[in-house]
């Protein structure tokens, strides 16, 4: 089993955890906590993101929502700006945006909020998983593969109340009854 090389960055197969040496793969990102330094900065918003929320936004209601811009143009900034955050060549950004592919250029996007929900799952997932799953949970969309390590195809619909959930909220955790984070939908996540 090799490491999947990408341009300059080597990754590893979704859910493999095993079979690779961590010296020969990227490291996962900025937002990587390091024991003992607490004085990290934290990126609560990428312009990337926010300019793709601006795209969703006037995507969806359009004319309604008082901004300068089109939908097209914040989709072209956020996707601009998640390669600038990475210290990507922006100049590609500009290559992918005219590409004539589906969920790149928007032009050529058949399914315009399709193209929005993909650019920002790319663009949060370096900077926040969480961030990223939540959309994926919104829209889903992107259509990903399963982990190597899930036996099925569901997906988490919510998560596990932590441990100090239920040293401090103990009453209104035991109220939820069992919870499966594949098949217990919270209470505003209906189908």
């Amino acid at each position: 089993m090799k490491p999947e090389v990408a341009a300059n960055y080597v990754g590893v197969p979704f859910g493999a955890s095993s079979g690779y040496a961590s010296a020969a793969t990227c490291a996962i990102g900025p937002c990587l906590l390091i024991k003992g330094k607490f004085n990290n900065p934290l990126i609560i918003m990428t312009a990337a993101e926010a300019q793709l929320n601006l795209a969703e936004a006037k995507q969806r209601y359009g004319a309604s929502v008082n901004l300068t811009g089109t939908a097209q143009s914040y989709y072209e900034a956020g996707v601009t700006q998640s390669f600038r955050v990475l210290g990507a060549d922006v100049t590609k950004a500009a290559q992918l945006l005219t590409s004539g592919v589906q969920d790149a250029d928007f032009v050529a996007s058949t399914n315009k909020l399709n193209a929005i929900a993909y650019q920002k799952w790319l663009a949060l997932g370096y900077y926040t998983g969480m961030e990223a799953w939540t959309e994926y949970r919104k829209s889903n969309y992107p259509a990903t593969p399963q982990s190597r390590n899930v036996v099925g195809s569901s997906r988490p619909l919510r998560l596990f109340y932590p441990g100090s959930e239920l040293g401090s909220n103990a009453a209104n955790v035991n109220a939820q009854g069992t919870i499966d984070p594949l098949a217990t939908r919270l209470f505003w996540d209906i189908d």
